[in-house]
């Protein structure tokens, strides 16, 4: 018989990089490892309900800027079990993922600020202030090492140690999460991603080439067609009411062209369905990018992830 030791290695070598090939989901609460084809591991947190079964729906939650997938998780438990949802939340943790590599979904890389931003402290976030000239960095074009492409092979994944029938998922990003989830719907439309609920983006990345990077797609030179694809995706806009002028909490840029689409992230998500309404008049398409407003609610991931809940998996508010 053929000696066992070396199939041993490998897999204490994977177990000792946190790359798993296979994985085990159990009921309630846990979390794995995936490897998405870059260098690292991804932990992704996970909630699988008690009513799981194979027809039962999946759901990405992607963290903001604080990269806290364990608690974000731990916001939709309640609502996993009230609807049988599984819920997976990836981290990317800052030391490997910047805010080119995770807000901007790896379209930028070298990400760097040639002079520092003025910081003007709020009780519960702050504003940053620059000038767009001091963005510095290089246009990513080699969309497989993307960001967006992770959320395929964590679904597919979890999918398939679950033994679920689903062919695609849904997924909700709040703060520096829906900025990566509009991103998505714009640079990577082939997702499998099925509703795209992009919750309370500082600011946007715009289907139109009159800007760079950060702002707009000039470097790109998307065609008609690849424009076409990004509007025809559902990707919902959702926001709270509150998230306005008087919101404190978070962080806010603020540059002249992030200006232009708004003082505040509620006038900027408007903004963004605008310029999406009059794309889709040009190319003669019918787009499927909305705005969903949630009252009485501010820059708050658990009420946002609560109301997320009730729209995608609910009965209808009447």
């Amino acid at each position: 018989m053929k000696s066992l030791f070396p199939l041993v290695l490998i897999v204490f070598s994977a177990l000792l990089n946190g790359q798993t090939t296979s994985i085990t989901i159990h009921e309630g609460s846990g979390e794995f490892w995936v490897k998405p084809g870059r260098a690292k591991s991804i932990q992704v947190h996970y909630h699988k309900p008690s009513g799981f079964h194979a027809d039962s729906p999946i759901l990405l939650v992607i963290p903001g800027a604080g990269r806290n997938g364990d608690q974000y998780r731990d916001a939709w438990v309640a609502a996993s079990e009230k609807f049988g949802v599984l819920v997976l939340s990836p981290v990317y943790p800052e030391a490997d993922y910047d805010f080119g590599m995770y807000h901007m979904g790896g379209v930028m890389k070298n990400f760097a600020l040639r002079q520092s931003p003025r910081v003007e402290p709020t009780p519960n976030g702050r504003v940053l202030f620059a000038d767009d000239e001091d963005f510095a960095y290089d246009v990513n074009l080699d969309r497989e090492t993307w960001l967006f492409r992770d959320f395929d092979g964590i679904f597919a994944t979890a999918r398939d140690a679950v033994g679920a029938k689903a062919t695609a998922y849904d997924i909700f990003g709040h703060s520096a999460g829906g900025q990566i989830l509009h991103r998505l719907a714009l640079f990577y439309p082939e997702t499998q991603a099925n509703r795209i609920l992009a919750s309370n983006s500082g600011f946007y990345t715009l289907p139109s080439p009159e800007f760079g990077l950060p702002f707009g797609v000039s470097e790109f030179a998307m065609k008609d067609d690849q424009l076409a694809r990004a509007l025809g995706k559902n990707l919902i806009l959702f926001l709270g009411e509150l998230d306005n002028a008087d919101e404190t909490r978070g962080t806010l840029l603020r540059t002249p062209k992030a200006d232009r689409q708004g003082l505040h992230r509620l006038e900027r998500a408007y903004h963004c369905i605008a310029v999406a309404d009059t794309l889709a008049a040009r190319l003669g398409v019918q787009h499927n990018w909305a705005i969903e407003v949630v009252p009485g609610v501010g820059h708050d991931y658990r009420k946002m992830s609560l109301a997320a809940a009730q729209y995608l998996y609910g009965p209808p508010v009447k």
